[in-house]
């Protein structure tokens, strides 16, 4: 008997596949702060991030129903 792998699992391996390259440009904005890091630092890249993310959870409910 196969275990299924857990929900949160598939969600975090669907979020890498699909949101890569926003998670990729919000980390290099990041770094680039150089320790100036606030609220509205990297507003747009994390405001992509999120909504990527945000799509894959839905991908993934609506898979697993």
């Amino acid at each position: 008997m196969t275990k299924e792998p857990r929900r949160m699992s598939k969600l975090l391996s669907e979020m890498l596949t699909h949101c890569s390259q926003d998670i990729q440009a919000y980390g290099s904005c990041v770094t680039k702060v150089d320790g100036l890091l606030n609220r509205n630092a990297c507003q747009q890249e994390f405001a992509k991030v999120r909504s990527c993310f945000q799509k894959a959870s839905k991908c993934i409910k609506k898979v697993s129903r």
